[in-house]
């Protein structure tokens, strides 16, 4: 639900806890999130918040974020198929 939540209800507080359960918090999240950006060859990215809101340091390019995409289709299509969705409803 919480996935569902950042996709289709653009959920701060979602991301938010995603990045405290995975990683212990919101830094350590964003260090993963540059880390995976660097592995999948996104040089014109860096991220310095979980969420996406602007923030000073933070910028990516379009080639990046195709690049970004065409990884979420191709490795975890069952997560992108949620991209579809209008809307859900949590603890349902």
């Amino acid at each position: 639900d919480l996935n569902k939540g950042v996709i289709i209800q653009s959920g701060n507080d979602a991301s938010i806890a995603i990045a405290d359960y995975v990683a212990g918090s919101q830094d350590a999240f964003v260090s993963l999130m540059n880390g995976y950006a660097k592995k999948m060859g996104l040089t014109n990215t860096t991220f310095m918040t979980v969420h996406g809101l602007d923030a000073p340091g933070q910028f990516s390019t379009a080639r990046d974020m195709a690049l970004l995409t065409k990884a979420l289709i191709h490795d975890v299509p069952e997560e992108y198929a949620v991209h579809k969705e209008k809307e859900f409803t949590f603890n349902k």
